[in-house]
């Protein structure tokens, strides 16, 4: 972006007998000051030009690189611009040194068991844990949160080149998620249709479920003003237009990460579910609606013919898995941690 006074000033202050190799962008904004000096140049036709045209500063197939070049060659195609819509609507997370993915059930606030259990136990590196719900946030103070993991988690994390990505469970403030108030580059939460980039995976993430204690807890904020248990926008949803929009932007979904789970996976009912029903009358049909929300999603994914090969999801404190109609779907107990394969 060098002007024609600066360069003058250059040629001035240099020996005649210097060589001058110039580096630059043909295609970049012009200079402040008056001139646009290495594009005249080139144009001039009075030089030796060398042009550069791979590009390494994104990985391949990068839809930067591939929207870079359509501008240039003017010929900007509607797939791409759908994609570019959709990174800018919905959170795109990328994890490119990532080299395993690991999943883990409810944590319940133990950020610290869960660094310990990465970094010690299992001596994880390079590699991204996802929380499938239930992480506890917002029964303390927020920076109870962020001096928590910036004082003693970021460490360990940083010293094995680890992340942590956090979804929506229905004992979580969701507003911690959906304006994503833990948002660091080693630890952050998920807001609801995110997708994760990670070791060749396209990963959805959607969080919520139903507290089955839920009259209890509201109890319980009623005699300790101050203190909050539940939210009552804790519930999943299914979202037909966030769908539509991960659809048309061309992102192929092969990996789901979810709290509860589609009603034709196990747990059927949660356990304890009969005795809570007798206090609150609302709470089955609640319950069969959660599940509902989550086989409109698995229709939707099915439907656009997303190549679905894997389901986890937590909240039902046991282990279980099985492979419905090609998909391995996995329930995590507490705490549980599960490696699963990556696909480059």
């Amino acid at each position: 972006m060098i002007d024609t006074l600066l360069l003058s000033s250059l040629l001035k202050g240099t020996l005649s007998t210097a060589k001058y190799i110039f580096v630059g962008d043909y295609y970049q904004f012009p200079s402040v000051s008056q001139g646009q000096v290495l594009k005249d140049m080139i144009d001039a036709n009075l030089l030796d030009v060398v042009k550069l045209n791979c590009l390494y500063r994104q990985t391949e197939g990068s839809y930067i690189v591939n929207l870079a070049y359509e501008i240039k060659n003017k010929e900007i195609s509607i797939n791409l611009l759908n994609i570019v819509f959709f990174r800018m609507m919905s959170p795109i997370f990328s994890y490119p040194r990532a080299k395993s993915v690991v999943v883990c059930g409810d944590v319940h606030g133990d950020f610290l068991k869960l660094v310990y259990d990465m970094c010690v136990s299992h001596d994880m590196h390079n590699t991204l844990v996802i929380v499938a719900g239930d992480c506890g946030f917002g029964f303390d103070d927020y920076l109870c949160y962020k001096n928590l993991f910036l004082q003693y988690i970021e460490k360990y994390l940083i010293k094995h080149n680890c992340w942590i990505a956090m979804v929506r469970g229905n004992h979580d403030d969701p507003s911690y998620f959906s304006e994503q108030k833990m948002s660091h580059r080693r630890f952050c939460t998920i807001p609801d249709y995110s997708v994760i980039e990670a070791c060749g995976h396209n990963i959805l993430c959607v969080g919520g479920a139903i507290s089955i204690d839920r009259t209890y807890r509201l109890d319980e904020m009623e005699n300790n003003p101050g203190k909050t248990y539940y939210w009552h926008d804790e519930a999943v949803r299914y979202d037909a237009q966030k769908m539509q929009s991960i659809t048309d932007s061309g992102i192929k979904i092969d990996t789901v990460v979810t709290h509860t789970a589609p009603s034709f996976c196990e747990f059927i009912t949660k356990k304890g579910l009969e005795e809570w029903m007798e206090v609150d009358p609302d709470l089955e049909a609640d319950c069969d609606n959660e599940r509902k929300q989550l086989d409109e999603l698995y229709s939707h994914l099915r439907r656009d013919g997303h190549p679905l090969r894997y389901w986890y999801y937590g909240h039902f404190h046991h282990s279980w898995n099985s492979e419905i109609d090609g998909v391995l779907f996995r329930m995590l107990n507490i705490a549980e941690l599960h490696e699963f394969p990556t696909s480059r």
